[in-house]
């Protein structure tokens, strides 16, 4: 029988299932690549919403969760996950060549190619197993992740995945040996995304710190998105092991904008949803009520282990932020703007002023606006965004608004655009994309990264653990020159104070630009044999220190401003 007499068949025998789907899956042959330690491997988009941003959020789970399901399972997230991009990447390498450019049809007949059948019957002799889970940990969890033959896991009606957590079958040959059956690629992000889910809940479960630590995660990483909009943070003093967290209906960040402006967060991450449930009116939404009805009291602000007071008169605009181990929709009402931490994380990598987050929320929250049928804040965001940051403009505002769904494809063809960043920074030993804080552009490069972090010596400090001011840190960055070989030179560094700040991103973005002017000839100069890439460390020195004398001896060479990756 053909596909196309398959795809009929199964339309007869369960006419329903046409009505499942409402939107065409990201393309497939557009080239999105995702960091997987010290290498890169290319996405297959499947029927999920965000992959790009599903693999950050796996990454945040597996921090809080690997301790305690590698004892127990001999695996954990990182394995799991690790398994299921590798056998994607794989499979893409073989089958990519035969798919065909141009548009694809989605009327008509469903065909194959005899090139597609070919290069299928290729990915099948592969040594699979051996070239995706080498190692005792990953075949553990390649085996947690393949159904018996016999095993009831098609599950259509599932609102997450259709095959639940498994990647493979493994099918009983007649030599009485088994083998095991890939899932189409189509379905193996969502069963990633769901197999994620099972292992947090599991988790969570077997060890109630997991809990903690995830919240503290969140809590962390959105206080860096946020810092993207604000250099002034409040919010309860951090503890040893992160930012102070609580389970209860509390503020977990005051956002200032001035002395006047507040963007209140409140965090609700849970590693799983199973049990939990949000407050009808949290404790954000009730303050900002509040301080509208009594504009001359001060703003009583609770928060995790204690409180604070904002003066009367602060503007305060409430944001509920969700986070948790699966993809998360944020509820929307008017009076509370919401958003998912991922939501966030992608406002603070595309908005192009400080104050986007804060009118953003603003008018989102507003008790008078419009209702709104929608999907999910990304969307929200996007429509704002490209709508000369507002709404709706006019005299009137409309008594119902419909935004359309699906706009998170602009994640991943901004990652397509930034698929040789994510490569030259895999090749100069830097994090990966989803580890900086800020990038410029997000267009051709030289590409500029950036991150918050704090001096060790920041770290040691008392300050940092019992104030209750989270300033922003110091900036860090780098200029990156993509291509083979790939330069990054250092672009921002506290060393360089606030006197010649500006100096080192000048000098950074004349060296990065000038490597393009003489493009063709670094390239003659290392096209065979040469290093995959520099990184260029610039340190400020006064005149003395430029002639000092090396009286320990020691090996300069170490401590070379210029060092090679690869």
């Amino acid at each position: 029988m053909t596909v196309g007499g398959l795809l009929d068949a199964c339309s007869r025998e369960a006419p329903w299932l046409a009505g499942l789907e409402d939107f065409v899956p990201a393309d497939p042959r557009q080239v999105v690549l995702a960091r997987l330690g010290d290498e890169v491997l290319r996405l297959a988009p499947g029927q999920v919403e965000r992959p790009l941003a599903d693999v950050t959020r796996w990454n945040t789970v597996a921090q809080a969760t690997d301790s305690v399901l590698v004892p127990e399972l001999g695996f954990g997230v990182s394995e799991y996950v690790e398994v299921g991009l590798r056998y994607a990447d794989l499979a893409i390498g073989a089958l990519a060549s035969s798919w065909s450019d141009g548009d694809v049809p989605t009327e008509g007949p469903a065909t194959l190619t005899d090139q597609e059948l070919a290069a299928a019957q290729v990915l099948l002799r592969m040594p699979v197993e051996g070239i995706v889970a080498p190692s005792e940990a990953l075949r553990a969890a390649l085996n947690w992740a393949t159904a018996q033959q016999a095993e009831p896991i098609y599950d259509p009606h599932s609102p997450q995945s259709t095959f639940g957590r498994y990647l493979a079958v493994s099918h009983q040959q007649s030599d009485d040996g088994a083998a095991r059956f890939w899932l189409p690629l189509g379905f193996l992000p969502e069963s990633l995304g769901q197999g994620v889910v099972d292992l947090a809940r599991h988790a969570a479960s077997s060890e109630a710190n997991v809990s903690l630590r995830f919240a503290q995660l969140a809590a962390e990483r959105a206080r860096r998105a946020l810092w993207r909009f604000s250099d002034k943070i409040l919010g309860p003093p951090d503890t040893s092991s992160g930012p102070a967290v609580s389970p209860r209906d509390v503020v977990q960040w005051v956002v200032m904008f001035g002395p006047a402006r507040a963007l209140l967060v409140q965090l609700f991450a849970r590693p799983h949803l199973q049990g939990a449930q949000l407050r009808e009116e949290p404790a954000v939404l009730r303050i900002s009520k509040h301080a509208r009805a009594y504009p001359d009291e001060e703003v009583r602000v609770p928060l995790p282990g204690g409180s604070l007071a904002l003066p009367a008169g602060t503007e305060i605009v409430p944001l509920l932020l969700v986070a948790s181990a699966g993809h998360l929709v944020a509820p929307q009402r008017p009076g509370l703007a919401a958003m998912s931490l991922e939501d966030l994380l992608w406002a603070s990598t595309t908005a192009d002023s400080d104050t986007d987050l804060y009118t953003f929320c603003r008018e989102l929250a507003a008790p008078d606006r419009p209702d709104m049928i929608v999907w999910e804040a990304f969307d929200l965001w996007e429509w704002w965004s490209g709508n000369n940051k507002t709404f709706f403009s006019g005299g009137r505002a409309p008594d119902l608004m419909m935004v359309s769904p699906h706009n998170s494809a602009a994640e991943w063809e901004r990652g397509e655009r930034l698929q040789e960043l994510e490569q030259a920074l895999a090749m100069l030993a830097l994090p990966g994309i989803d580890s900086w804080d800020a990038l410029d552009p997000i267009g051709q490069g030289p590409y500029g990264i950036y991150e918050w972090c704090r001096t060790p010596v920041d770290e040691r400090s008392d300050e940092v653990t019992r104030s209750p001011d989270h300033d922003r840190p110091d900036l860090y960055g780098w200029r990156v020159r993509v291509g083979t070989p790939a330069v990054a030179v250092r672009s921002a560094h506290p060393a360089w104070g606030d006197d010649h700040h500006q100096l080192l991103h000048d000098l950074a973005g004349s060296y990065a630009f000038g490597f393009e002017q003489v493009n063709d000839a670094w390239n003659a100069v290392h096209d065979e044999a040469s290093p995959v890439g520099y990184v260029l460390e610039m340190r400020p020195v006064t005149p003395h220190a430029m002639i000092a004398p090396n009286p320990s001896g020691s090996d300069l060479s170490k401590h070379s401003p210029v060092r090679t990756a690869g």
